[in-house]
């Protein structure tokens, strides 16, 4: 009886490489690399975090943002003015954009051709931005909000609230209840008023009815037509008023 081999998968295509040889491998990409929450943690601890952050974007990269502390130095910039800038005992650390962006690692290469010990941040300036950090700009310093998908959790621990918001479980911020609150209710109907010139109705809310003879029911008999009015109290007769009498219903005419 023959056995049908199974089809290989791509990821089991190629062979995984040895442990020793995997160690050896991650472990030097450790010293290639360097995490964005591995470097604010190290600048946010206070005193010298014993290496040195380095832009290698252009000016206007630099004006848009970048990391407090940073040191910038464009990549065609590297072999005229590192040793000016840098010292050679510390060490560097390169970004750029982001993963989309090699200009981290042409600087970090410059850099170690220069004999400088270099370091290139993952992520770069955009997951910088990403994870809620904060950055400088030309007009002064900024913070966005953490991406849940770079930083999930990290809402809370930066205690960006909306104002009057209060921490709920977990550092998360407190929700409150539909719409936000009476105020602000009434402020998103006022808004809407306004542009559209008319009070709106609540979604599922039923039209008013039109001012006159009320609805009549499905199913139920038209009403039949009245005669004249009756007279109320202490209206004089029609012969008193001046006027003529008014013609009776079924009455055969004079």
């Amino acid at each position: 009886m023959t056995t049908i081999p199974t089809a290989v998968n791509p990821v089991l295509r190629v062979a995984p490489a040895a442990p020793s040889e995997a160690a050896a491998h991650f472990r030097a990409s450790l010293a290639f690399h360097a995490d964005v929450s591995d470097v604010a943690a190290a600048l946010a601890a206070g005193g010298d975090p014993g290496f040195v952050v380095l832009d290698s974007r252009s000016t206007e990269a630099w004006d848009q943002g970048h990391i407090p502390g940073a040191v910038h130095l464009p990549t065609a910039l590297v072999p005229e003015q590192a040793e000016r800038l840098l010292d050679k005992d510390v060490p560097v650390v390169t970004y750029c954009w982001g993963p989309g962006c090699n200009g981290a690692t042409r600087a970090a290469l410059a850099l170690a051709e220069l004999g400088y010990r270099v370091k290139e941040m993952l992520g770069g300036f955009e997951y910088w931005v990403r994870e809620g950090f904060a950055y400088e700009t030309w007009q002064g310093r900024e913070q966005r909000a953490p991406d849940p998908l770079t930083a999930p959790g990290r809402l809370g621990r930066l205690r960006l609230l909306r104002p009057g918001a209060r921490p709920g479980p977990a550092g998360r911020p407190r929700r409150r209840g539909r719409g936000g609150g009476r105020a602000s209710r009434r402020r998103g109907r006022a808004s809407a008023k306004r542009r559209h010139g008319r009070r709106p109705r609540r979604p599922g809310a039923r039209r008013p009815m039109r001012r006159g003879a009320p609805r009549r029911k499905a199913g139920c008999p038209k009403p039949k037509r009245r005669g004249a009015p009756r007279r109320r109290g202490g209206e004089p007769r029609a012969e008193e008023a001046g006027s003529p009498e008014p013609k009776r219903r079924g009455a055969p005419s004079r």
